[in-house]
């Protein structure tokens, strides 16, 4: 999990943080009629005591995007797939949705 995370980033976890900001600028808020026009295979997850997406909002963001898989990680917050909270379930749920879900 260390290696992987070291790989995001580089090494250089500033430019990833700052990178992540911008990227919350540059894509912002989508309205219910452009999620529901979403066609690809989605994957959303969120932790169980996340404050910021939690059950309920990702929940409502499935229901949008056709065909959206969910997972909701007990027991996890904001970050569900750090190493103090479930980096292996998270990273499995993801592996197995991207091999369900080949890039064509």
């Amino acid at each position: 999990m260390i290696e992987r995370h070291q790989e995001a980033h580089q090494g250089n976890w500033q430019h990833y943080l700052r990178q992540t900001v911008q990227d919350w600028i540059r894509y912002p808020d989508l309205t219910e009629e452009q999620l529901s026009s979403i066609t690809c295979p989605a994957l959303l997850i969120s932790g169980e005591h996340d404050p910021f997406a939690g059950e309920d909002r990702t929940a409502k963001l499935a229901s949008l995007v056709t065909g959206a898989r969910m997972l909701i990680v007990q027991g996890a917050g904001h970050r569900p797939h750090m190493l103090r909270e479930q980096p292996i379930l998270v990273n499995n749920t993801i592996l197995e949705f991207l091999a369900q879900n080949p890039i064509h």
